[in-house]
């Protein structure tokens, strides 16, 4: 698990360097020049920033790694089955030799086939055969030898390979107890090999998380920058809209007809207006930069992020949602792998060691182990779930009174510009208004934009993943 929240943690690093990106940053992403504006929508972006090699660079690594282990670890499983192979070829050939040598007729006929196998043969070797193929023949095997001698009887191949193998293991052949061929073979066999392929298929299901963190930390960056682009065109109208009711004031305060104290109040009033767009353009530029970054472009080429107003997403029952994490979950599906994993070396072992042994006792503890991790992540997940699950219905009533207050004060601002018209209130206290509508309006935007973060946050929570609490954030 600890692994698995490493992994995860690679990307969030990475990705989280990225969004808090500084304004005054002069790097490129990408080393070739582009001066083409590059019309994005949010489909494109995610799908752009998915293509970007860099936010993979770290996994990509650790996978490669991964897989040079598991080439080295299959290269020793084949090593350890051809060194028991050749063990068992020893016995049968060294059986065989053995029988041969304590029966003088078996004996007999074994130098004979030696002799005849040797090219060329010299004159002494010839004499011998003569010898031996007479001596053979006066001295016939029965039948049940016979059969026998067809199977034991070597070939001067054989007999090479054990010299061979004598030299490898000595003058007899191993004898290993089942326990000592476990540890010494078998588990550099088949447990080291496995192990390893399933730990890349664990890293891939990160890298799947990986991904889906990704798509929505590009999504959340693109809401943010539209958010952002609305925000300060309303603040741009207002601006206009009151500049124009300013220099009417002006006007009017030079016929004498306002006094000069509410020319300079509604300046004041006005500039406090104006400094509020500057920051939201820098933060807009700041968020434009960190998308960049995500999909891989030169930090200095223009972006054109195409108005999509944001849309609510709907929220899945709280069911549906527990039941899909519980079945999708990359932290589920790789505390099973962990589990099929000792379960295959406990089976194994089982054929090798006492049912008392302390190492089998061992390998069963660790799939008890196992088990019990996978129980507690299904809790946490479906503790995360339930949490996010009422966060959000949280944040939806937040977003309701949000709206009224908003709705409220549009209302009080059309009394307030009557009375104004009718020479009431100073227009100070509109452009005052102003401001605090405009403060409404962004809390009222920020709080559904953060509301749809986290439907989308839940979502990915209950497929794949990453969790609701490890998902990174876009533009906050």
């Amino acid at each position: 698990m600890k692994k698995k929240r490493f992994l995860i943690g690679i990307l969030s690093a990475a990705l989280i360097s990225v969004i808090t990106i500084s304004p005054m940053l002069n790097i490129k992403a990408s080393s070739a020049e582009d001066n083409t504006v590059l019309n994005l929508t949010k489909e494109k972006a995610v799908e752009m920033a998915l293509s970007n090699v860099d936010n993979f660079q770290k996994l990509d690594t650790l996978s490669k790694n991964m897989n040079i282990q598991l080439d080295m670890a299959l290269d020793l499983k084949e090593k350890m089955q051809e060194t028991l192979d050749a063990i068992q070829n020893y016995k049968n050939l060294y059986s065989r030799e053995q029988k041969i040598e304590g029966n003088p007729a078996y004996h007999l006929r074994q130098q004979l086939i030696l002799l005849n196998s040797k090219n060329p043969k010299s004159p002494e070797d010839e004499e011998m055969i003569k010898k031996l193929e007479e001596e053979i023949s006066n001295n016939p095997l029965s039948e049940d030898e016979e059969k026998e001698w067809g199977k034991i009887k070597l070939l001067p191949g054989e007999f090479v390979k054990i010299e061979v193998y004598k030299r490898m293991f000595g003058g007899k052949p191993p004898n290993y107890t089942a326990k000592e061929e476990f540890n010494m073979f078998i588990k550099n066999r088949d447990f080291v090999w496995y192990s390893v392929d399933k730990e890349i298929e664990k890293l891939d299901l990160s890298k799947e998380a990986a991904a889906e963190g990704i798509k929505n930390s590009v999504a959340e960056l693109y809401d943010n920058i539209v958010q952002l682009k609305d925000a300060i065109n309303l603040q741009e109208n207002v601006y206009s809209n009151q500049k124009r009711e300013y220099d009417n004031l002006v006007i009017q305060v030079n016929q004498g007809q306002v006094p000069e104290t509410e020319k300079i109040i509604a300046e004041t009033e006005l500039n406090k207006l104006k400094l509020q767009i500057d920051p939201i353009k820098r933060n807009k530029e700041n968020l434009e930069m960190a998308l960049k970054k995500l999909l891989g472009i030169s930090l200095t080429r223009s972006v054109s992020i195409e108005g999509q107003h944001i849309s609510l997403e709907s929220i899945p029952s709280i069911e549906s949602l527990v039941n899909s994490a519980l079945s999708k979950r990359s932290e589920i599906k790789s505390a099973q792998i962990d589990i099929n994993v000792k379960e295959r070396e406990f089976d194994i072992a089982k054929g090798y060691l006492d049912s008392e042994d302390n190492e089998l006792k061992k390998a069963e503890s660790e799939v008890a182990q196992k088990k019990l991790i996978l129980s507690n992540v299904e809790n946490n997940i479906k503790s995360e779930i339930n949490k996010a699950f009422l966060e959000i219905h949280e944040k939806e009533s937040i977003i309701g009174l949000n709206k009224a207050k908003l709705e409220n004060k549009k209302k009080q601002l059309g009394l307030m510009e009557q009375r104004y018209k009718q020479g009431m209130i100073p227009m100070s206290t509109v452009l005052s208004f102003n401001l605090a509508i405009l403060s409404a309006e962004m809390e009222y935007q920020n709080g559904m934009l953060d509301l749809n973060k986290s439907i989308n946050k839940l979502k990915s929570a209950s497929e794949i993943g990453p969790s609701y609490y490890e998902s990174i954030s876009g533009g906050k």
